[in-house]
């Protein structure tokens, strides 16, 4: 089977790009040829390039010059990071051909896969992308399915209901990441809507040691992996690295200004990110890969979410393997039930078990019609 797969392949963070090498290993597994469709977006590739004046257009013209000075600041950096993820897209995917609008996507394809990834969320693409909605020409025998897709936002807007709706009647079936959007998105279409498994988590532990590359280091340390950096997290962290006699060691998913010798890095492979991951005494993390990948590589970790905020993502994963007792807001104080050694056994069991539900998905679906 000719399989090609529509996400946020290209996105320079760790979560975009293990996310999309996890499918299409999990597909390849599976005995598929599988293919990356290149659609690069301008939407999620304008903040990772090097060097583009669009960037330093604001209406503000402090802001303009503001932007300028951190970019001159941080030249080395943005150029080795780039270059790092860019050698990791090149290198681990199966790509077509570049792809930059809808009539560019070939069509020799049995079944095209959107997802996963946060592919309809409006806030990212500008509005439904028509691409990641299937809207695109392919013969009568193909497929269109979404996997793990999401939305980010649930509260959609009655026009953007209307517009989803009319759309999704493109795919043959739609299954979401979380149990949130599986419940908002099936009160408005007909066609079942099934929840599962990021793609990360369809390959094993022992996939995900091997793929890492481990920090050159003996020493302790609790990791901090946050998609937005906030102060209150890293306090967390220091909090816990205080009791277990480690030190803090932070992965930046972007780049920054950060004074001279700082822990903080910058510019790690995803490889390496793994390896910071699986070589932890204890991970704090805001990301929802952060997350997957310490219960992937059963770590000790908690969750951390901002007060009153959607975390959907986050708890929904955190439910499936009954372990909701590592989410904490960042308002809260650090409790003993966040600090105590996880046992494994049923988390691991339960993650087996929607894995297995994911894996069926996937086959009962990637067949010709």
């Amino acid at each position: 089977m000719k399989v090609g797969i529509l996400t946020f392949h290209c996105a320079h963070n760790y979560g975009a790009v293990l996310q999309a090498y996890a499918l299409q290993q999990s597909l390849k597994e599976l005995g598929h040829d599988v293919v990356i469709i290149d659609y690069t977006p301008n939407y999620l590739t304008k903040s990772y390039v090097i060097f583009s004046l669009s960037k330093y257009v604001y209406k503000n013209p402090l802001k303009s010059v503001k932007k300028i000075i951190f970019d001159l600041f941080t030249i080395k950096k943005r150029i080795k990071r780039f270059y790092t993820f860019d050698n990791f897209i090149k290198t681990n995917f199966s790509l077509s051909n570049s792809v930059k609008n809808k009539t560019q996507i070939p069509v020799d394809h049995d079944i095209y896969i959107m997802g996963s990834d946060q592919i309809w969320n409006t806030q990212i693409t500008k509005g439904f992308d028509d691409i990641f909605l299937g809207n695109f020409t392919t013969s009568a025998r193909t497929k269109k399915i979404s996997y793990a897709a999401s939305i980010g936002d649930l509260n959609m807007s009655e026009i953007q209901k209307l517009e989803f709706r009319n759309k999704v009647t493109n795919f043959d079936a739609i299954s979401v990441r979380e149990s949130s959007l599986k419940n908002s998105l099936q009160s408005i279409i007909k066609l079942k809507v099934t929840e599962v498994l990021d793609p990360t988590l369809l390959l094993d532990r022992k996939f995900w040691c091997e793929f890492a590359l481990s920090p050159q280091t003996k020493e302790r340390y609790v990791l901090v992996y946050q998609v937005a950096r906030n102060k209150e997290t890293i306090d967390i962290a220091k909090k816990i690295a205080n009791e277990i006699n480690a030190k803090v060691i932070e992965v930046s998913s972007r780049i920054q200004i950060v004074n001279k010798g700082s822990s903080i890095l910058q510019t790690e492979s995803p490889e390496q990110f793994l390896g910071w991951i699986k070589n932890a005494e204890y991970v704090v993390t805001t990301s929802f890969h952060g997350t997957a990948f310490s219960i992937l590589l059963n770590k000790q970790f908690c969750s951390v979410g901002k007060k009153d905020s959607e975390n959907n993502r986050l708890i929904s994963l955190l439910k499936k393997v009954d372990l909701e007792s590592r989410f904490i807001t960042i308002s809260a104080d650090l409790t003993e039930k966040h600090k105590n050694p996880i046992s494994w056994k049923r988390p691991n069991q339960l993650l087996q078990k929607h894995k297995n539900e994911s894996v069926q998905f996937i086959k009962l679906n990637l067949k010709i019609k």
